[in-house]
C-alpha cells in the first residue's frame, strides 16, 4: 500500500492567547501543487491558524497549546519560523509589510534571507522576469501600486523557494482587474507544484481558485471538502456568498 505525505499537515491544533482557547483542534492539510483555501469571517481565528503554522504564536503574546505541524513530512511543531522557512514555508502576509524606503531588489532579496546558497542574484531575476512590472528594480517600493506592491511580496515569499506559500487576504484593497491578476499567479504557482494555502475574505474567487476548501467559525472547523461542493453548499452559499436561501 502506497500512503503520500502532504505538503503541509496539522492536526490536532490547539491555541491560545493568555489561557483564553481560539483555535480548537483544527486539522488541515495542503498538498503540492494544489491550493487549499481557509475560510471564515473576522475573528474566526484564520490568522490565529496562520501563526501557528509559521511558528510566530509567541511573537504575539499566545502559544500552540497542541498539535502538529508537518512540512513535507518532517515535523516542526516545536521549530522556529526560520527554520520552518528553511523546511519549505512562505508566506505572503496581509497588508503585503513590504519595506517601503526598500528598494524592488532589495525586498527580494531579504526574502532569501534563510538561504545559505549563492544564487540570489539569480532568483532576483527569476523575479523580475516572472512580474514585469517589476523591472525596476532600484525603484524603492513605496512608489509601487498596489497591484505592483502585492507582486512584489509574492516576489519575495518566493525567493525562498518554498514548497507551501501561504497567502494571507491577496487581494485585499486591490482592484478587480488586479485582483484577476493575483489570481492568475496563484493558478501558475499551484502549476509550478507549489501548495498553497490561501485565506482571503472572498470566498467566491477563493472557492473557484482551489482544489479543497476548511471553513472556520469560532476556532472551529464548521466545513471541510471538496471546494466545488462547498460552493454548492446551501449553507455556504448563504453565510459566505451572499445568495439568498
Amino acid at each position: 500500500m502506497t500512503t503520500t505525505t502532504s505538503a503541509l499537515d496539522v492536526r490536532g491544533a490547539y491555541a491560545n492567547y493568555q489561557n483564553a482557547d481560539v483555535l480548537h483542534g483544527i486539522d488541515l492539510q495542503v498538498e503540492q501543487g494544489m491550493v487549499t483555501a481557509l475560510l471564515g469571517a473576522n475573528g474566526a481565528g484564520k490568522t490565529t491558524f496562520l501563526r501557528c503554522v509559521l511558528g510566530l504564536m509567541a511573537v504575539h503574546r499566545g502559544e500552540m497549546s497542541a498539535g502538529s505541524v508537518r512540512v513535507l513530512g518532517q515535523d516542526v511543531s516545536r521549530a522556529s519560523a526560520q527554520k520552518r522557512i528553511r523546511a519549505g514555508l512562505a508566506v505572503v502576509p496581509e497588508g503585503r509589510r513590504l519595506f517601503a524606503d526598500l528598494t524592488i531588489e532589495q525586498n527580494l532579496r531579504i526574502g532569501a534571507s534563510t538561504r545559505r546558497d549563492k544564487e540570489t542574484s539569480e532568483d532576483v531575476e527569476k523575479m523580475l522576469e516572472r512580474f514585469p512590472a517589476l523591472r525596476r528594480p532600484k525603484l524603492q517600493a513605496g512608489y509601487l501600486s498596489g497591484g505592483e506592491q502585492q507582486m512584489l511580496a509574492i516576489g519575495r515569499a518566493l525567493m525562498a523557494r518554498p514548497k507551501i506559500l501561504l497567502l494571507d487576504e491577496p487581494s485585499l484593497g486591490l482592484a478587480p482587474l488586479v485582483v484577476d491578476g493575483v489570481f492568475e499567479t496563484i493558478a501558475s504557482l499551484a502549476a509550478d507544484g507549489i501548495g498553497i494555502l490561501l485565506v482571503e475574505q472572498n470566498a467566491e474567487r477563493a472557492l473557484d481558485a482551489s482544489s479543497q476548501a476548511v471553513v472556520l467559525q469560532v476556532g472551529k472547523v464548521v466545513r471541510s471538502g471538496a471546494s466545488a461542493d462547498l460552493a454548492d453548499d446551501p449553507v455556504i452559499q448563504e453565510s459566505y456568498l451572499g445568495v439568498a436561501s
